[in-house]
C-alpha cells in the first residue's frame, strides 16, 4: 500500500508487539530470500501501484509457502468477486480501507 498506510500498520502492530515487514510491492517479496514460516500472519494490500500483481497474486504465493493466516486490506471490500475469490483463497479476512480503529482491534 502507500507509504501512509503501510507506517500505520507498522506503528498499530509493533504497538501489539508484534514483528513487521513492510514492503511496497509484491515483487519486493518475491525477490527476497525469505523463510516464510518464520511468520504466522500476512496483512496483505489488493491493489499495488507499479506492480504486475494484485493481492490475489501475493495470497497465492504465501499459501503455497504454508502461510495460511492471510487478511486482505482494500478498499474494494465490497465488490462481489473481490469477496467471493478471497473467500475460495481460503483468506482468514477481507479489510475495508479506510482502516477504522474496530478493525485494528479485531486484527491485532
Amino acid at each position: 500500500d502507500d507509504q501512509s498506510i503501510r507506517t500505520q500498520w507498522q506503528k498499530t502492530l509493533k504497538d501489539h508487539g508484534m514483528e513487521v515487514l513492510s514492503l511496497s510491492c509484491g515483487e519486493e517479496l518475491l525477490n527476497m530470500n525469505l523463510d516464510i514460516s518464520a511468520f504466522t500472519m500476512a496483512i496483505v494490500d489488493f491493489h499495488y501501484e507499479n506492480s504486475s500483481l494484485d493481492g490475489f497474486d501475493i495470497v497465492e504465493y504465501l499459501k503455497s509457502q504454508e502461510l495460511h493466516n492471510i487478511h486482505l486490506c482494500t478498499g474494494n471490500y465490497d465488490d462481489e468477486a473481490v469477496t467471493n475469490k478471497a473467500r475460495a483463497l481460503g483468506i482468514t479476512s477481507v479489510i475495508a480501507k479506510p482502516l477504522a480503529k474496530d478493525i485494528w482491534k479485531a486484527v491485532t
